[in-house]
């Protein structure tokens, strides 16, 4: 229980120091989307087929990574999914389903969760995606740019990100 304090304390200020970096944004179209879910939100994505058509890239280039934080629910799922289990020491992950996803070079990520949620910060952290989109509720540092509407408000959500990234030439 006390090393689980310490690595957390330890992720926290990994985010802060890394949230703070400025990145260079690529201009470049969305080809590739990585997407980080609440699993606790939704067992299954509500709108991939609507991203899809979106960001005009086929199903096979979005990748989905979901965070659950009972490991006992998170066995019975089948999607790629990791638990509370990631969290290494230093604000390192561990786990093969997540370092495959944090290595993949996505021109965009899409953090699909709402508040403060540890361990989907640090993902966010470590990926390599170019471009990063939030919620307002989640750290704003995190992500170059944030949707103002309730997660699970899909209609808004997706017609603020074609209104809004057919203005920043995105899509």
């Amino acid at each position: 229980m006390f090393l689980k304090g310490i690595k957390r304390k330890l992720a926290q200020k990994y985010i802060s120091k890394h949230s703070d970096a400025t990145r260079e944004i690529n201009q470049n179209k969305i080809k590739t989307l990585g997407v980080l879910v609440d699993a606790t939100l939704f067992h299954e994505f509500p709108f991939i087929n609507d991203l899809s058509k979106l960001f005009n890239v086929s199903k096979s280039e979005i990748s989905l990574l979901y965070y659950h934080p009972s490991t006992k629910q998170a066995k019975e799922m089948n999607v790629p999914v990791f638990t509370s289990n990631a969290l290494a020491f230093g604000g390192q992950i561990k786990g093969e389903v997540v370092e495959n996803f944090v290595n993949q070079k996505f021109d965009a990520l899409l953090n699909f969760h709402e508040g403060q949620q540890l361990l989907l910060n640090l993902v966010s952290v470590h990926s390599k995606a170019k471009f990063k989109i939030g919620f307002s509720e989640a750290n704003t540092k995190l992500n170059d740019f944030t949707v103002v509407t309730a997660i699970k408000n899909i209609e808004t959500i997706r017609t603020e990100l074609k209104k809004y990234l057919s203005i920043l030439n995105k899509i």
